[in-house]
């Protein structure tokens, strides 16, 4: 199977370091990983991770108790508006809205 990995800048200087120190490709260093993290290596699995802490936020305004309820259900959208050829969706925002 292919695919395309993002790593964060450490990571990426991790596993260039253990390639040029093991003298193996990258390639080949992230596939040892991938197989000790899953134990196709036949290693022992690790303890189980600590649960993740609530990362909501305590106070501002996304804080739990300045949330308001949905007005109304999620509901499918009707039919699609299509837009002339020479105009894009950016072109319907304000210039303030544009990213």
């Amino acid at each position: 199977m292919a695919t395309n990995l993002r790593l964060r800048a450490d990571a990426e200087a991790a596993v260039r370091a253990e390639a040029e120190r093991s003298n193996r490709s990258q390639q080949d260093v992230i596939r040892a990983a991938i197989a000790s993290y899953l134990h196709l290596d036949g290693a022992e699995p690790p303890a189980p991770a600590e649960p993740p802490t609530s990362t909501a936020p305590t106070e501002g305004p996304a804080a739990p108790d300045r949330l308001l309820p949905p007005r109304s259900r999620f509901a499918r959208a009707g039919q699609r508006l299509l837009l002339p050829t020479s105009m894009r969706s950016s072109d319907l925002l304000g210039r303030t809205d544009r990213g």
